[in-house]
């Protein structure tokens, strides 16, 4: 449940809005077959008219409603990686 860390940072109609889109268009699964990474796939929202959103950052994206397929790789170095 990703959303889940952002939760009552912000308590207000518009974040529980925001949430909920997050919810509902962070679809995937998660893999751990390789002891050294945890790999997310699925489709990730790009930016949710948040410009410090993470992947927003990572990928320079302004467009409101971006929607990106693929997946996200952590190692247990902790190495973040996007694989489109």
């Amino acid at each position: 449940a990703p959303a889940q860390t952002a939760k009552r940072r912000n308590p207000n109609v518009l974040g529980n809005k925001l949430r909920q889109q997050l919810v509902i268009r962070s679809s995937g699964s998660v893999s751990s077959n390789n002891k050294n990474s945890v790999k997310l796939s699925g489709k990730f929202p790009a930016n949710e008219a948040d410009p410090a959103h993470r992947l927003t950052n990572i990928f320079d994206m302004t467009e409101r409603h971006t929607v990106l397929q693929g997946s996200i790789s952590c190692t247990n170095t902790g190495v973040l990686s996007f694989f489109a």
